[in-house]
């Protein structure tokens, strides 16, 4: 495949996915009936950053070789894009903005670059 290509599918799966977040925060009510509801929701909502973290750093590693500066700007872009949607569900009957869910995306975007860095560093001592 060529670097321009793949450059390209990195970018549509990454606002692919910065769409699905969206679509979900603009559903009224997102409750599953469940006990555990609480619980289920606040899973998705680290999982989801976990997965938009992993996919912005998968479109700076393709540009910029400074790993640092990719983990560094993909936390404040998935972290500012996490703000942004918790204003977005203020306009949203039946959600709120609420920051503890910021929190929440911060460990899942904490959990996606560890992951990243583990498998970086795992995938670099097999290669030696």
């Amino acid at each position: 495949m060529h670097s321009s290509m793949k450059k390209n599918i990195d970018w549509i799966a990454l606002l692919a996915w910065c769409g699905v977040i969206f679509f979900f925060s603009s559903v009224p009510n997102l409750s599953s009936g469940l006990k555990e509801d609480f619980l289920l929701r606040k899973i998705a909502h680290a999982s989801e950053y976990a997965v938009l973290a992993f996919l912005f750093f998968n479109v700076l590693r393709n540009r910029f070789g400074d790993k640092h500066f990719n983990i560094l700007m993909t936390a404040l872009v998935a972290l500012a894009y996490a703000f942004t949607d918790e204003v977005h569900q203020t306009f949203v009957r039946g959600r709120s903005g609420n920051f503890f869910d910021i929190s929440i995306d911060s460990l899942g975007i904490t959990i996606g670059l560890l992951l990243i860095m583990f498998f970086g560093y795992c995938s670099k001592r097999k290669k030696q």
